[in-house]
């Protein structure tokens, strides 16, 4: 009985934040700030979780757009394509719905043996045994072929994991076969712009960067951003680590300025989503100072991994081989720095010793070339700036005696 009680008890606690939104009566007499509050009341009662008092601060983080279409899919709803003015109290009119569609859900099949030996070539491929990965995924891969036929995601996961351990061993052209296999399974199953879909395209132009083709790769990973950005909006960390893996791509094909635009939009995406001490904040950082070496730019370097080294550092401890890695490469951009101000000093000085010897050589030519005008004339040679004075008197004297005028003597 006192079991019994406590059951009821819980399911009450749990079905509170529901009855106060069906009791305050239907969404269409919400205004946003109203349905905003019986959100925080119902996630703090059912979930434990306070969201934040400024709504359009955390809409603006997760995004808009991203957060309609996922409300539309979960409960079938289709909307009208236009643009919507999310900050007005009812964005949306009766009229924006074209239609309701039902939403069904079914339980897909699984085999318990299929499933055991994925689960064992994951974990082999983990630890580092390839040979018995390839063995156990192969197998696995028969069993699902038989008992769940050729289009399953079981299969799709197969394919990707087949991928990841041909890449490992160096066969690559098997590692971007599979994953392709793997890519036309999950847009059948899932749809086209599923999250395993966009994943499923990273990895894609990654194997195909292997294999050197370099605009393939780039045209996988821009379509892996645009899934992406579709599903959970620009400022997601995954679209992080797109941006961070376009610009290793263009940083190995010597496109330096381009790796830094991408590197720069998502060292912001993972300070603004994740924090400045995160450990993607740490990678974006490394990543950078990587692509600043490129550039010569060792100051810089210098700064993006000391930030590195400092986000690592506070994770792992002094001792840990990141940690180390970080802190040799800190000194060694360190060194590279003061060894390239010291060479664009040097070069300074050298310049400027250039130009003095220049405008000696200079003078001493403007010299020259006067005292062969006087010796031509006859006369003493004058200084320079004399020389053009005098000629300027000559000028104006001869005028005046072609003129008539009163001849003045130049003395």
């Amino acid at each position: 009985m006192g079991t019994t009680k406590k059951n009821k008890k819980k399911k009450q606690a749990r079905n509170m934040g529901a009855s106060e939104l069906d009791t305050k009566g239907p969404l269409s007499e919400y205004g946003s700030t109203s349905l905003w509050e019986s959100l925080q009341q119902e996630s703090k009662s059912k979930f434990c979780f306070t969201l934040e008092e400024d709504r359009m601060k955390v809409l603006d983080r997760v995004g808009r757009v991203p957060l309609l279409r996922a409300v539309c899919q979960r409960f079938g709803i289709q909307l009208q394509a236009r643009e919507y003015d999310f900050k007005a109290p009812q964005p949306f009119a009766q009229e924006d719905i074209l239609q309701l569609f039902p939403v069904t859900k079914g339980v897909s099949h699984e085999c318990k043996e299929a499933q055991e030996l994925l689960s064992a070539g994951k974990k082999f491929q983990r630890i580092g045994n390839l040979h018995r990965a390839l063995e156990a995924l192969h197998e696995a891969l028969y069993v699902l072929h038989q008992t769940c036929g050729p289009i399953h995601t079981s299969i799709a996961s197969c394919y990707s994991t087949l991928a990841l351990v041909h890449q490992q061993i160096g066969d690559f052209a098997n590692a971007l076969s599979y994953q392709q296999k793997a890519i036309v399974i999950w847009e059948i199953v899932s749809g086209w712009d599923d999250p395993e879909v966009a994943l499923g395209y990273s990895n894609l132009a990654l194997y195909s960067y292997n294999v050197k083709q370099y605009r393939r790769a780039l045209q996988y990973m821009g379509r892996a951003e645009y899934l992406l950005q579709l599903q959970c909006g620009q400022n997601h960390p995954d679209v992080a680590g797109i941006y961070i893996n376009t610009a290793m791509i263009h940083l190995d094909l010597n496109h330096v300025k381009t790796a830094l635009r991408y590197l720069h939009k998502a060292l912001k995406i993972n300070e603004t989503m994740l924090g400045e001490q995160h450990l993607a904040t740490a990678n974006s950082f490394h990543a950078t100072a990587v692509a600043l070496v490129r550039m010569q730019a060792f100051p810089l370097a210098v700064k993006n991994e000391n930030k590195n080294y400092e986000i690592l550092k506070a994770y792992y401890g002094e001792s840990d081989p990141r940690v180390m890695e970080s802190a040799r490469l800190v000194v060694e951009y360190t060194a590279k720095a003061k060894l390239q101000a010291q060479n664009k000093a040097g070069a300074e000085d050298a310049n400027g010793n250039a130009a003095e010897k220049l405008r000696a050589v200079v003078f001493s030519q403007g010299g020259v070339q006067a005292d062969k005008d006087a010796s031509k004339d006859g006369g003493d040679a004058p200084a320079v700036g004399q020389k053009f004075k005098n000629t300027t008197r000559l000028g104006r004297n001869k005028r005046e005696n072609e003129n008539g005028a009163r001849t003045v003597e130049v003395s």
